[in-house]
Parts: C-alpha cells; sequence; structure tokens
C-alpha cells in the first residue's frame, strides 16, 4: 500500500481547492462582490492552473503569496461568527511552541545559511545552481 496516504491527501486537498474556488464563485456571484473579490478570486484560480505545469509552484515565495492571497478571500468571504473562548486560548496556547520553534530557527540556523551553503558546495562539487530541487533536495549539511 505505498503511497496510500499520499493519495488520500491529494484527494482532500482537491475536494478542498474545489469547495473554495466553488466559495468564491458564489460570493462573486452575489450583489455585494466587489472587484477585489472578483481579482483574489481569479488570482487563486490562476495560481491553481499553474500550478499544473509550472514547478515554481513549489517555491516558498510562491507558496506564501498564494496562502496571503487565501487569507484574504478568506477573511472577506467567511461568516463572521464568534469563537468560543475555549477555541481562543487553545489557539493562544499552541501559538507558544511554534513562537519557540522560529525563534529557535531564527537565533541559531538563519546565521550560519550562507555558510551551509557554501560547505555543501565544497563538499559536494555542485558550485551554484538555478534551481535547487534539480538535485532532489535542499542543501543543509553544514559540513
Amino acid at each position: 500500500m505505498a503511497g496510500g496516504m499520499g493519495g488520500i491527501a491529494t484527494g482532500l486537498a482537491i475536494i478542498i481547492a474545489g469547495w473554495g474556488s466553488i466559495h468564491g464563485l458564489k460570493h462573486l456571484r452575489r450583489q455585494q462582490a466587489e472587484p477585489l473579490d472578483a481579482a483574489l478570486w481569479l488570482s487563486i484560480i490562476g495560481a491553481l492552473v499553474l500550478a499544473q505545469v509550472d514547478g515554481v509552484f513549489v517555491m516558498p515565495y510562491t507558496e506564501t503569496w498564494l496562502a496571503i492571497l487565501i487569507g484574504l478571500a478568506m477573511a472577506r468571504w467567511a461568516k463572521l461568527r464568534v469563537a468560543p473562548m475555549a477555541q481562543v486560548y487553545s489557539l493562544r496556547l499552541l501559538a507558544i511552541p511554534v513562537v519557540f520553534i522560529l525563534g529557535n530557527i531564527l537565533i541559531n540556523e538563519v546565521p550560519t545559511l550562507s555558510q551551509d551553503s557554501e560547505a555543501h558546495m565544497i563538499k559536494h562539487h555542485t558550485g551554484y545552481t538555478p534551481r535547487f530541487w534539480l538535485q532532489g533536495w535542499i542543501p543543509m549539511d553544514g559540513g
């Protein structure tokens, strides 16, 4: 059963993307929809179409902008509800380890990124490659 979970995850991602696209289209057809809503929907659909043919979609820069676009769309199109206090406090509690992990990365790993990259190039004789995914992995072995 190799790849079984990958198939399930892919199916769920397709269902969620389809549901979100249809939800956005329904919002656009309402009277109170604004041009920004159409621009958001078209940008997200354009990114999903581009993802089918372009390898740049897997880059963090592109993923970050897509996450920003989807977040804006969710904020504009969601029905406003008051969150229960238990949910508010649980999310705040979950934010604590996230802050510690990101802080650890920023303090301990970011200052040595250039040295790690240079050490990899020296060790493996790769030089600068235009796209790191040509190697099949991100070179960060540091020595």
